[in-house]
């Protein structure tokens, strides 16, 4: 009977696990969310209309920081883990994850090509 339930515990165990998995996939593999929004709060620590809440570890903030490099675009990276004011502020965001772009009254979870010209173009910044 001990084995039973220990086998039995393993089993949920497995499954509730092999579930949350699939669920992280599934949001890794969807497409970034876009929201249109006041977000002045985010630019107190910087006078720059382009800035992203990044991690040093993160492989998409690198692809976003080679991206803005190549288009000489003016940007300011606020990292989480390194200021508890920036910590604050970018849970204010309700991110799942990095990168979150502001540029100008657009913010963009994630990093799409697309949707981050779409914003630049808007606000005349390439």
């Amino acid at each position: 009977m001990r084995a039973l339930l220990i086998n039995a515990g393993l089993f949920f165990f497995v499954m509730i696990i092999g579930y949350s998995s699939v669920l992280g996939i599934k949001w890794v593999m969807s497409e970034p969310m876009v929201v249109k929004g006041d977000f002045s709060l985010h630019r107190e620590a910087s006078s720059k209309k382009v800035l992203f809440y990044g991690t040093d570890w993160c492989p998409i903030c690198e692809k976003t920081r080679t991206y803005f490099k190549a288009r000489k675009v003016d940007y300011d990276e606020l990292n989480p883990e390194k200021d508890e004011q920036v910590m604050t502020n970018y849970l204010l965001t309700e991110s799942k994850g990095y990168p979150v772009i502001i540029i100008g009254n657009t913010m963009i979870y994630g990093f799409n090509v697309d949707e981050v010209e779409s914003a630049l173009k808007e606000n005349g910044l390439i």
